[in-house]
Formats: structure tokens, sequence, C-alpha cells
């Protein structure tokens, strides 16, 4: 019999149904080499270890090798085994056979389905707090999850059968750092956030000085010192496209700070103009968009 090559196919006759097996990527079969089915109409030799028809349990460390059709450079060694610094409870590690390789695992949906249940995502993986395989029913279940959807990706909590949800934390070496808690309130050192923002610690925010006579702000300026010997004509970012957005300007000549729009408010009330600060060394302003124009939330 010849001698098959690795992209060779050979038609071999199933007694039970006359239907044709197409073996491809195959060789020679040698020793620990085994025909996996691949499809319905194909069948594969790859060298797998210890492959059986039912479940296996092992000790120690344990071998396998993936195939041609997982590895295209052809098959791959990896070994299972658990992490020996912990006696208290198994973890499972899972690492390359060949010293110093890299490894990645990939979580793919197959084709191009739709949203599992409108919202689960396309391809996700959980951890969960319960044991799911005895009662996926009834047991109180909480996950937590990475996943993608269509139109993002989504790192967050999720649970199910009545548990209760539970706050993300972002830890270094199990100590919280910032916290989102189920109702959406986020905490920066803090665990227990009391507004929609709860930051204990210290805020940086941009400064910049200008000596030109026109100057656009751009999407990174918070804080604008205007030092021109003359009149400033300042651009503003539309109101529309910043919602909420703040905008400390100061100067520090005894010159005039204009917008180049009639998009500010004044502190009064009224209708909006180009005025922004007075010919006074020192005056300063607070401007906040509204969505439409900047008003003058703050100033002297």
């Amino acid at each position: 019999m010849p001698v098959l090559g690795k992209r060779d196919k050979v038609a071999i006759a199933l007694a039970t149904t006359g239907a044709s097996v197409n073996v491809s990527n195959a060789a020679a079969p040698v020793a620990g080499q085994v025909p996996v089915t691949t499809s319905p109409t194909q069948i594969e030799w790859q060298s797998i270890t210890g492959v059986t028809g039912s479940a296996q349990t092992f000790s120690g460390l344990k071998s396998f090798s993936t195939g041609w059709e997982m590895a295209e450079s052809g098959p791959r060694s990896y070994k299972i085994t658990t992490r020996t610094a912990l006696t208290t409870f198994p973890v499972p590690s899972f690492r390359p056979s060949t010293a110093n390789t890299n490894i990645a695992v990939d979580i793919m949906p197959n084709g191009s389905p739709g949203e599992y249940g409108g919202t689960a995502g396309i391809a996700w993986f959980d951890v969960c707090d319960a044991d799911i395989l005895t009662d996926t029913s009834s047991v109180p279940l909480r996950t937590a999850r990475v996943g993608v959807h269509t139109n993002w990706v989504e790192f967050g909590s999720n649970y199910y059968n009545g548990a209760t949800a539970l706050p993300i934390r972002f830890a270094i070496n199990h100590a919280a750092k910032m916290v989102i808690l189920a109702n959406g309130t986020i905490g920066i050192g803090t665990t227990t956030p009391t507004s929609t923002l709860t930051l204990n610690g210290s805020l940086a925010r941009n400064l910049v000085t200008k000596t030109t006579a026109t100057y656009t702000v751009l999407s990174t300026d918070t804080h604008i010192v205007a030092n021109y010997a003359g009149t400033m004509t300042v651009t503003l970012p539309a109101a529309s496209s910043f919602t909420g957005r703040e905008i400390i300007l100061r100067t520090i000549t005894a010159n005039t700070v204009v917008s180049a729009s009639s998009n500010v408010a004044p502190l009064a009330g009224g209708a909006a103009g180009t005025a922004i600060l007075a010919a006074t060394a020192g005056k300063f302003v607070l401007l906040v968009s509204d969505g439409t124009n900047w008003q003058v939330q703050m100033g002297n």
C-alpha cells in the first residue's frame, strides 16, 4: 500500500452506510495516531495522546496534541496540570510543552450568528460562582463575563435565577482600586461611592498658557491662561457636541477675551454673545456647555 502524503485523500467505504469518507491531511498511520472525525463526511489522522470514548481523569502532568485542523503549521503539544503552590483547592494550568513558547486562547462563534438572546453577545467567557452542571434552572448564579457583541465589547457581571448583582472591582494584588456598583455609581479610591463618580484622591486636569491673538480650544483643554497684549479671540468647541464639558479661562493681562461666535451666555442670564473676560488682569470664568451655548457658571 503506498504511503499517503499530508494532503493526499483516499475514499473509505463504510460498511454500515456505503457512504464515502474523505481522509484529508493524512499520513501513514504511526504509533499514537488515530482517525478523528472532523465532519460527518471526513476524518483525519491526528496525533492525540490518551483519546478514549469516555471522560478521562488524571493526576500530575497530562500532555496532548492538537491536529492539523487546529494548528495550520502542524500539530502542537500542550500540557494540563494543577498549580502546586496552592494546596487548599485545585488550580488547573494549561501551557505549551515546548519551552519559551507563547500561548493565546481564542473563543469564537462559528460563522456569523446573531446575538444570542438579543443582548448576550456572539462569543463570551463566563466565570461562575455556582455549579451549573448540577442544576441549570434554579441555582442562583453570578458570573464575571468577558464578551463580544455585534456593536461593542463587554467586561462585566451577570446574574441569574434570583441571584443578587455583584459590584465590579478593579484590583491590584486583591486590593480594590476602582469599583462599579450595581446601580452604576463609580468609586475611585473607595469601594462605597455615594455619587455617580466618587473620587477619594486627587484629580489632575491640564493647564495651557496662550500668547497669541487667536486660539482654538482643543478637546484636551480644561484650564486656559490668556497672556496676550491685546484682545484674544477664542474659538470654543461646538456646545452641542460637548454637553456638560467645563472650560476655565483666566487672563493675566489687561486685555479682553472674546469668543469667535455668539455662543457665550452671560452670568446674569440673557442672550448669548461673544464677551468672555473684561480687560482686567486676574479676571476668570467657568464655562459649561448646556448643549446649545456655553453658560458662564462662575466668574469675577
